[in-house]
């Protein structure tokens, strides 16, 4: 398989890793978000009728708060692309049952599929390997099976179900 690290795939590794490993965070940021967002627009109601710059702010802040929990994915998966190293964005695959090569310009590196946990979109198998680590890889770039065939071998190979991601 061949992917690049670009900002839809890292959007959509993003949404793999929320949607997985991190849903316990998940929860408690959202219950955040809208927590902050009914305060926000709570404090933006003038209720002596006189719209004043503290009404304005909260308003503000409501309005980013929605934002952000809009934009979530893509704001992590923009941050994410941010910290790819220089030479790492194109990652040649090469999967075994025992284990799985990657290869980009700058380094060549085996790993184990026992630490992973998979998930799969329309366009791309996400490994998860912990709360702040994943690897994503295009299905189009497939080659030497279908897709049906590589879930099988993950499914496997890992012992773990392969999560499906929206």
């Amino acid at each position: 398989m061949h992917t690049t690290y670009d900002r839809p795939a890292m959007t959509v590794m993003a949404r793999g890793s929320r949607k997985t490993i991190n849903q316990k965070r998940n929860r408690f940021f959202h219950v955040w978000i809208y927590a902050v967002l009914l305060l926000g627009i709570l404090c933006a109601i003038p209720l002596d009728g006189t719209l004043t710059s503290s009404n304005i702010i909260s308003g503000l802040v409501a309005i980013f708060m929605l934002a952000t929990r809009i934009l979530e994915d893509y704001l992590d998966g923009w941050i994410a692309y941010r910290c790819v190293l220089p030479g790492t964005e194109q990652v040649d695959a090469t999967f075994t049952p025992e284990q799985y090569c990657t290869k980009s310009k700058i380094s060549t590196t085996k790993w184990s599929y026992e630490t992973i946990a998979a998930a799969e979109s329309p366009r791309y198998f996400i490994f998860i390997l912990g709360q702040k680590h994943a690897q994503i890889y295009d299905k189009s770039s497939l080659t030497g099976g279908n897709c049906e065939q590589f879930c099988a071998l993950l499914e496997t190979a890992t012992g773990k179900p392969i999560f499906p991601i929206k």
